[in-house]
Order: C-alpha cells, then sequence, then structure tokens
C-alpha cells in the first residue's frame, strides 16, 4: 500500500512514526538526518501526527535477525502509520522479510507506507513489491562485491595495507602517489585521531570525538599509499616488552598482565591488562614487520579472494536468525602475507625471527584444530566451577525462561539466590518475576533427592534390565570392527598429510576434500563406539548389569553432599533433566534420569569431573531410564528449606 492509496483526508489525523536507517554509522547522521527531514515533511503534507522518530545508524537491513526494532514496532500500539522513505531502507533482507513484517503490521490494524518509491496501487501492487524487496537484497550484493573488489585492487597495487584496524603500538603513514611522506594518523584510544607531521610529530589536526567510535575519522584518498609504521613511543616499549617477556623469558599471556599491571602500564582502553589483550599482542606478526590478512571473514555476501571476490552463500536459517554475520577461520592458503618494511626494526632481529616462526605455528595449528572433528570443543559451560550449579537447569513455570544466579543483601552477608532474567520480560512493580529463589537450599534439597532416588526407586533392576533388553543391538563382528578402525586411520592419516605437506597454493584445492574426510572420520569413530559396546552388551548377563548400574548409583548418590561445585554440577547435570520453578510460591518440581554413563557395560565411564580427559563423548544408545518426578515443597520458617517428595514412578 502506498502513499497514493492513502492520499487526502484518508490518513489525515493517523498516528504516525518515521523509521530511518543507515548501513554505517561512519559518517555521522547526515543521512539519517536528511531522511527525517524527507519524512516530516511528507507526514505534514498528509495531514499525520508523527508520535515518535526511530532512527537507525550502523544497522545493516541484509541481516533480518538483527532487526529487534522491527519486532519492537509490532508491540506497539501507540501508531497507525509506519513511514518509510523507501523500502530499502526498511529491509534488504528480500521478499520473505518485508512481506512478513507487512504481514504482522497488516494483522496488527496498521500500515507501512513508502512514499519515495511511488509504488502503484491495484491487484499487482504486491508483484512489484516483491521486485523492489529483492532488488533492495540484489542491490546490497553488488555492494558488497564492489567493496571487497575495490579494497583487493588497492592491496595489489599497494595503496592499502591487508589489515584494516591499526594495531596497538603502531600507527598509519600516509605516502602519496609518489612515494613521499604526508602525514600520519594516530589513533588515540578515546574515539579521536590525531594527524600528525612525519619528521616532527607535530600535531596537524584532530579528527572524530570522544567517545565517538570512527565517526569523523580521517578517510584515505585514491591516490594515497598507506604503510604501518610503529606508533607512540610508551605503546611500543610496552610491544616490546611484551614480546620479551614471552618470547625469550617464556611468560604466558596471564603472568605478563600481572607484570604490566603491577608496573602501573595502561592497557589500549585506558584501564588494566586482561590475558587476552597480551595474547593478541604476541600472537600479532605486524611487529615482527609482517602484516596478517583475510584469515578470518566475516561477509554476508562476498569475501576476499586472491584474484576476484569469493561468495559466501550464507543459508537463510543463519540470514534470518543472527544478529551477525558468522566469523569463519579460512584456511592458510587463503592467508594474505603482507611485507610491511617501515616494522621490521620494531624488534631486535633475533626476536622477530622466533616471534614470526611460533606465531605461524599457533595461526596454522589453530586452523587444524577447527577442520578435525576430534579436537574437544569448548564447553558451553563457561564457568564450571560456580557456585550456581543449577544454572541451565533452573526454569521458571510461568513462561519458560531460564533462571540466573545473583548475589544480594550487604556486604559480609551475601546470599546466593537465583532471579528471573528480568529484561526478557521487562520489570513490573508487582509481578512474581521479581521474586528470588534462595540458591542453597534448593541445591542441598536437590542433591539430597538425589541420594535417596538411587537408593530406593521402585523396581529400578526392574527397568534397567527391560532397557538393556529391549534397545541393545546385535553385536558386531570382530572382522567388522577391525575394518572400521583402519577406515579411520587411513582417514585420520590423510587428513595430517594434506594438512602437513600441502603448499598454501594447493591446500585451498584441498578444502572441500578435508570437510569431507572430517565428516567420514565422526561417523567412523560413531560406528566404532557402537559396536564395541554391541559386543560388550552381548556379552553382558542384564542382571549382573543392574547390579552394577545400582551399586554406581549408589556410590555417586553417597557423596552428593560433599562434592566440589564442578562436580556437584557434574552431577546434577547426568540426573536431572529439568527443575521448573514457580515463581509465585517458589515450589520446584525436579525431573530425574538415569545418567548414561551409569549404563556403560564395563570398564569405567566418569562423569567429566572424575575423569582423565575434559571431554566425555558418551554414545550410548540405550533408552533413557526415567528416575521419576519429585515435588519440592518451599518451606519458610526459622529456616528456609525445601521438602522433596518423590511424585510418581517413571514409566
Amino acid at each position: 500500500m502506498d502513499s497514493k492509496e492513502n492520499s487526502g483526508q484518508s490518513l489525515r489525523g493517523k498516528r504516525c512514526i518515521c523509521l530511518v536507517r543507515q548501513s554505517s554509522d561512519a559518517d555521522g547522521t547526515t543521512s539519517t538526518q536528511a531522511q527525517l527531514e524527507w519524512l516530516h515533511a511528507e507526514a505534514k503534507r498528509q495531514g499525520m501526527v508523527i508520535v515518535d522518530d526511530v532512527v537507525l545508524e550502523g544497522v545493516s537491513g541484509s541481516l533480518p535477525g538483527n532487526r529487534a526494532d522491527l519486532n519492537n514496532l509490532l508491540t506497539r500500539d501507540d501508531y497507525d502509520v509506519l513511514l518509510v522513505q523507501r523500502m530499502d531502507r526498511l529491509t534488504r533482507g528480500g521478499s520473505y522479510h518485508g512481506f512478513w513484517f507487512e504481514f504482522e503490521v497488516t494483522r496488527a490494524g496498521k500500515t507501512v507506507l513508502y512514499p519515495g518509491d511511488n509504488l502503484p496501487t491495484g491487484p499487482y501492487s504486491g508483484l512489484i513489491k516483491a521486485a523492489l524487496f529483492d532488488a533492495a537484497r540484489e542491490q546490497a550484493r553488488s555492494i558488497g562485491q564492489r567493496s571487497v573488489q575495490g579494497w583487493m585492487y588497492s592491496v595489489n597495487q599497494g595503496r592499502n595495507c591487508v589489515i584494516s584496524r591499526t594495531p596497538y603500538g603502531c600507527d598509519r603513514l600516509y605516502l602519496s602517489s609518489e612515494g613521499k611522506p604526508i602525514f600520519i594518523i594516530r589513533n588515540l584510544g578515546d574515539g579521536r585521531q590525531q594527524k600528525l607531521h612525519p619528521e616532527t610529530g607535530a600535531v596537524i589536526d584532530t579528527y572524530g570525538s570522544i567517545g565517538g567510535g570512527t565517526k569523523g575519522h580521517y578517510r584515505k584518498q585514491k591516490e594515497e599509499r598507506v604503510q604501518i609504521v610503529p606508533g607512540a613511543p610508551e605503546a611500543v616499549r610496552t610491544v616490546q616488552a611484551i614480546f620479551d617477556l614471552h618470547y625469550d623469558q617464556r611468560l604466558g599471556g596471564k603472568r605478563i598482565a600481572d607484570v604490566l599491571n603491577r608496573r602501573g602500564t595502561l592497557s589500549p582502553e585506558g584501564g588494566g591488562w586482561s590475558q587476552r589483550q597480551v595474547e593478541s599482542l604476541y600472537e600479532n606478526p605486524i611487529y615482527t614487520g609482517w602484516a596478517l590478512g583475510s584469515r578470518l571473514s566475516q561477509g554476508i555476501y562476498f569475501r576476499r579472494g586472491h584474484t576476484t571476490p569469493e561468495e559466501v552463500n550464507l543459508d537463510q536459517q543463519t540470514l534470518a536468525t543472527c544478529h551477525a554475520a558468522p566469523r569463519q577461520l579460512r584456511p592458510p592458503a587463503d592467508w594474505q602475507w603482507q611485507e610491511q618494511p617501515r616494522m621490521k626494526n620494531f624488534l631486535a632481529p633475533d626476536l622477530a625471527a622466533k616471534a614470526l616462526a611460533a606465531i605461524k605455528e599457533v595461526h596454522e595449528g589453530r586452523w587444524a584444530h577447527s577442520i578435525d572433528p576430534m579436537f574437544p570443543k569448548r564447553s558451553p559451560n563457561k564457568h564450571k566451577a560456580s557456585q550456581y550449579i543449577l544454572t541451565g537447569l533452573l526454569f521458571a513455570r510461568q513462561d519458560g525462561a531460564d533462571l540466573t544466579g545473583v548475589l544480594c543483601g550487604p556486604a559480609g552477608r551475601r546470599v546466593r539466590y537465583y532471579r528471573h532474567r528480568r529484561k526478557n520480560v521487562g520489570y513490573i512493580k508487582g509481578a512474581v518475576f521479581n521474586k528470588m529463589i534462595p540458591a542453597e537450599p534448593l541445591e542441598r534439597a536437590i542433591l539430597e533427592l538425589i541420594r535417596q532416588v538411587v537408593a530406593d526407586v521402585p523396581d529400578l533392576r526392574g527397568r534397567i534390565i527391560k532397557a538393556v533388553i529391549a534397545t541393545a543391538p546385535a553385536a558386531t563382528a570382530e572382522e567388522d570392527l577391525a575394518a572400521l578402525r583402519q577406515r579411520r586411520e587411513a582417514v585420520a592419516a590423510k587428513v595430517r598429510l594434506i594438512v602437513k605437506t600441502l603448499d598454501e597454493a594447493t591446500l585451498a584445492d584441498a578444502h572441500a576434500e578435508l570437510d569431507s574426510l572430517s565428516q567420514q572420520r565422526a561417523e567412523l569413530e560413531r560406528q566404532i563406539a557402537q559396536a564395541e559396546q554391541a559386543q560388550q552388551y552381548a556379552q553382558e548377563d542384564p542382571d549382573v548389569l543392574a547390579d552394577r548400574v545400582l551399586e554406581r548409583l549408589g556410590a555417586a548418590g553417597a557423596g552428593a553432599a560433599i562434592l566440589s561445585p564442578a562436580a556437584a554440577r557434574d552431577l546434577l547435570e547426568a540426573f536431572v533433566e529439568r527443575v521448573e520453578v514457580d515463581m509465585a510460591t517458589k515450589d520446584a518440581e525436579v525431573h530425574l534420569r538415569l545418567p548414561a554413563w551409569a549404563m556403560a557395560p564395563t570398564g569405567e565411564l566418569r562423569p567429566a569431573h572424575n575423569s582423565p580427559s575434559s571431554t566425555v563423548r558418551e554414545t550410548h544408545w540405550l533408552a533413557p531410564v526415567r528416575l521419576g518426578t519429585a515435588a519440592c515443597h518451599y518451606v519458610l520458617s526459622s529456616r528456609v528449606c525445601y521438602r522433596c517428595r518423590r511424585k510418581r514412578a517413571a514409566g
């Protein structure tokens, strides 16, 4: 629907919101201000009442998953018309996203207008809109392709650097087309830039503003050339000290950060140093005289290639859900090494050579690990030693949201609680979501419940036997298992051979083959684990297995009350499927299950806190055995506690 269709008296007196957007905020608010003035004039001409302006600066229209502003508009009821100058200002996510939003707006009895597009009316207006929505997406693709192509051309011509951000302790020297130094641009770390004389270092000009990000920063001209040079002397000395402490004195990032903080040396942000800040410096090859680019890619449509831009082809689900384009680690064959001659003397020659070799090994090792399906991935729980052992298991019954840990109370008497994530629902005075659940009484009650249940569950032994008989597969022949192992070793050897022997030029061609080999190896590992366990189960007496499971459960439950936080969390994750708490009454319902490690037929498959490996891969196929559900009643007397009682036995 467009402004023609609603011209004259039909829009007079309607409440409207003006939506403006620009993808980059580096140039300030010129674009959004111009759009606002245009829309305000249009609203005045139509006789509408402007109730609000939604200004989006630095928001890409190509990622529907990042458009929380559109979701917020759908929840508002203070407007009748959403005014957008053109369809590409609403979205560049294509017709799927555009029509979804228009449909939801129409359901709410509102209208979206694009007065700048001059859309026709009639039965074919939807077809025209579909073409324009998809044209906006295609325009974004074209812009991305030309941007990447232009950057590649400038790097190949020696006019630009392969790294877009100036590293700490470095400046950018701008030269004329003849190679004569013109000036130096130095980042101050607070949002401002200084333009310095290339010889005297005198300040010529200042760009940007404090806290302004990249707005107003200097923009490189086409004829200018850029090189990385050593920066402020104090920052240079700090980086040199970091390289010496790491590569000569063999200190790690944490210890180096402690040294710098004790010396009172400020970080690039003006505060204390962290371990990762230090590691990012001594893993950067720029200080050895080489700039490394194209190691990571985060393009939506295109990324940098050797000769031409490479298409990214993100799937529709990723575009619809991600808040930013996913970062992808590229193979060493795609990396671009660019020599920076003015950085050659930043470090002593021996130290620079040693550091460069180590840095290459670190980055190549990370890429090799990224393609290895057997390399342990990071645990989704970043705080295994946290005192809040129910995090990720505790949910509010009212809306299903998970609860998070918080400390409350005066200093010296702070108490642990679990609370609702209020940001998900908004703070409402007097709402049940404001209440907090005492952490220690609930955790203690659930651990005691586990101990009691594993010691006395009606007919648990019979249900274990039934699960083993019903789901254990036939044993795999020994020769078949040996063949699977041989295939696994052959695949692993081929992966190692490709990674270690091929040069950068040919490794890129083998990337697809590596992906295929990684999938084959993962599938073989799964088949081997299942075959090995099938052989063991075939030799097991179900009665003997049931007795062993009960013995293991009893041993685990007996020590539940004296476990460390990490061990207690492992025990809870093994036995507890979910804990639902009523935010109004604080009563909880606990759903219990039998852990997979308890069903291991032979040997010792232990929980993670008691395992020599940081990761436990459990490939059991047995049907899960439910241990039942318990109701934990919140009791407030002289001491807060929970009284738990099993509600029913598992079927």
